[in-house]
């Protein structure tokens, strides 16, 4: 009995030192996704504020680029000049970011979107874990994430908010916003797949280990 008593207390202590391992394997990596995605966030709002300090960028208009129907209704802003006999359209922070994220010269790993519990551009609506983000953000939520799973394929999302600047009331004071306000956030998409499967090794390597030693 004494010697069984200590078998199990060894088994025991062993399992705990295994679990302990593959709870701070799994934790590391999914900070490393939490750090890609945040980088992320971080560089396209420098990228927005650029845009906006600068009123927007003016691009040629051609098959790929149309006026933008909402900024042509806000007054102040020429949303089409003309140029050398060339007409350019006007690109806000908002539909840049949008065009960025769905570039085909992009990968899928990585994805981003703007969006706000009232977007001026339906096409910029969130979806449901953008929404209840955006809901959290309301009520002091400084940044929220999760991993999900959409078709079989495991991927980590990452939102902060946007907090409204000077800047940004060119377009959207006419909605109500001051100096302040969260008017919306950015939502960053991480291909999490491959790290889900090293995840998903080291757990088997664990158990095999562990049986291992045990037996």
């Amino acid at each position: 009995k004494y010697f069984g008593l200590i078998a199990i207390i060894i088994s025991l202590v062993i399992a705990s030192i295994f679990f302990t391992f593959q709870f701070n394997v799994s934790k590391s990596l999914k900070v490393h996704l939490y750090k890609e995605a945040k980088a992320f966030f971080s560089e396209i709002v420098i990228v927005r504020k650029w845009i906006a300090q600068h009123g927007g960028v003016y691009v040629p208009l051609d098959k790929t680029t149309g006026v933008n129907p909402y900024l042509a209704e806000i007054k102040g802003i020429k949303s089409k000049i003309f140029c050398d006999g060339k007409e350019f359209v006007l690109k806000n922070p908002s539909l840049v970011t949008r065009e960025l994220s769905e570039s085909p010269f992009r990968t899928d790993q990585v994805r981003y979107k703007m969006t706000s519990l009232d977007p001026i551009n339906p096409n910029n609506a969130p979806d449901k874990f953008e929404k209840s983000a955006l809901e959290q953000f309301e009520r002091g939520v400084s940044e929220v994430s999760t991993l999900e799973k959409r078709d079989d394929v495991d991927y980590f999302r990452y939102m902060a908010p946007l907090v409204t600047d000077e800047a940004c009331l060119t377009c959207h004071a006419q909605q109500g916003y001051t100096i302040g306000d969260i008017r919306g956030g950015i939502s960053v998409t991480v291909h999490a797949e491959d790290l889900m499967l090293e995840i998903k090794r080291a757990q088997i390597f664990m158990v095999i280990a562990g049986i291992g030693v045990l037996s």
